[in-house]
């Protein structure tokens, strides 16, 4: 091999690399943070999620079967709660982990989480952030709380 050719293809092998690793930072995600999920969020239907700084959560006119999906009790009644709240990972996807405290209606308390999905990103993976559940199967009709202005 000549020379101007062993440069030209050290070119070549740099310039792809370069778009390669533009290619595949362009498709990884942010990852949202406690501080962009405090404040108030609020869904379609009138339901609030308010996450506070020091971990608390309170919840005004949450749908029992969008919220509390894996019992029949919940369904069709609005629920007023509180708990506790936190951002993790959970199968590769971000989520807002949920404990409600026990109360009348939970006397046993509730675990439950609601992923987060950003409205930017070839993968929805990039900010704004909005919260949501699915409403039966994945993949299909999202329940969604958006972040109150």
């Amino acid at each position: 091999m000549d020379r101007k050719y062993k440069i030209e293809m050290k070119k070549n092998v740099q310039l792809m690399s370069i778009i390669l690793a533009s290619i595949f930072q362009g498709c990884t995600g942010f990852n949202p943070t406690k501080n962009e999920i405090i404040g108030i969020w609020k869904s379609s239907d009138g339901a609030i999620l308010e996450f506070k700084k020091d971990g608390t959560f309170a919840g005004q006119s949450l749908p029992g079967e969008k919220i509390f999906f894996n019992s029949s009790e919940f369904r069709d009644k609005r629920f007023n709660e509180s708990g506790k709240w936190d951002v993790k990972k959970w199968q590769d996807q971000w989520v807002v982990t949920l404990s409600f405290n026990r109360s009348p209606t939970l006397k046993k308390g509730y675990d439950t989480r609601i992923l987060i999905s950003g409205s930017n990103g070839v993968l929805e993976n990039k900010p704004p952030w909005y919260l949501f559940q699915w409403v039966e199967e994945e993949g299909g009709q999202r329940y969604k709380f958006e972040r109150s202005k």
